[in-house]
């Protein structure tokens, strides 16, 4: 049972608590019982999840620079085998984290890019290369790709133990 006192999260975000908890996110730690980075990205998933507020609480986090914050934690490697369970966990939260942030439009935008056919973009948001075509000025970017394939590589799946039993068996 989770209990949710929306007027505190209101002003929680309503006097800025949203761009220190993302700095702190961010951190890194090298002491792997310091759980500060992963409880602050606990917060904020509470606080853009829930509440009136929580449009606002996205925004601000995309103010901060969120966007790019989570993309490089949902990259990240994990730093020692001691650690492997409290980087999953900080993982998993910083896709949460994006999934809220690109249910806006300018998350998605900030987090995908651009990519529409040229038609649509009105001629002043197009710049000419030096062959006289015109081309989109925002382009692209690969971070779906990165993703996807982080979740394809099987670095992040944990086996449980009879599958290793049953590996170091057939060697």
């Amino acid at each position: 049972i989770a209990v949710v006192d929306r007027d505190g999260m209101t002003n929680l975000i309503r006097h800025g608590v949203v761009k220190p908890l993302c700095k702190l996110a961010s951190r890194e730690s090298d002491d792997t019982n310091d759980q500060s980075n992963t409880n602050a990205l606990t917060a904020l998933l509470h606080l853009s999840s829930n509440g009136p507020s929580a449009p606002q609480c996205v925004e601000d986090i995309m103010d901060a620079g969120g966007v790019q914050r989570m993309t490089e934690i949902a990259l990240s490697s994990s730093r020692s085998p001691s650690d492997n369970d409290g980087w999953r966990k900080r993982v998993n939260l910083s896709l949460a984290l994006l999934a809220n942030m690109t249910r806006t439009e300018r998350g998605a935008v900030e987090f995908v890019g651009r990519s529409v056919p040229d038609e649509a973009i009105p001629t002043s948001k197009k710049i000419e290369d030096g062959e006289g075509e015109k081309k989109l000025s925002i382009p692209s970017r690969p971070t779906l790709p990165l993703l996807l394939s982080r979740f394809l590589s099987d670095t992040y799946v944990v086996a449980n133990k009879e599958d290793e039993e049953k590996e170091e068996d057939k060697e």
